[in-house]
């Protein structure tokens, strides 16, 4: 196994492994609140998509800005980035998020900014998930839309 997912009942995962609102969730199960039963999809699984399909060094060429119209503008980067994330997740990665997925009724996806979600800030909903991960729970061929990384399904 990969570890690319963590339970919500995971004790001591930090920010830098599951994101702040993976953090968030996983502190409110282990004071007790009442969180539904979930995962997150670890950076390191992200990381792990990012080198298998080489995409860093082009998603470091396509981050530049744009002039339209007079205003500098990150939407056509932002879309060509977005195509890259099309590419073939691990089938052992793929393996252990439809393995979190099983047994789940539903799965709600939800998307996190780098900066999303801080100690020292929150800015909720600047991203919509479209990294590796879970569609429609059980079924393989959906897997594709998120989450992706820090990413929590409950």
């Amino acid at each position: 196994m990969t570890n690319a997912i963590l339970p919500l009942n995971t004790t001591g995962a930090d920010l830098d492994t599951v994101g702040g609102k993976g953090q968030t969730l996983m502190n409110m199960v282990t004071a007790g609140f009442s969180v539904p039963a979930g995962f997150c999809v670890t950076t390191g699984a992200y990381r792990r998509f990012i080198d298998d399909n080489g995409l860093e060094n082009r998603i470091i060429e396509l981050a530049r800005p744009r002039v339209v119209d007079g205003a500098v503008t990150f939407e056509s980067a932002s879309k060509e980035i977005r195509t890259l994330f099309e590419a073939e997740l691990s089938a052992e990665i793929r393996s252990e998020i439809v393995s979190a997925c099983a047994g789940m009724n539903a799965v709600a996806v939800r998307s996190s900014a780098t900066t999303e979600d801080l100690p020292d800030r929150s800015v909720v909903g600047t991203t919509r998930g479209s990294g590796p991960g879970c569609g429609r729970a059980h079924e393989t061929s959906d897997l594709g839309e998120c989450p992706g990384p820090g990413e929590s399904a409950v």
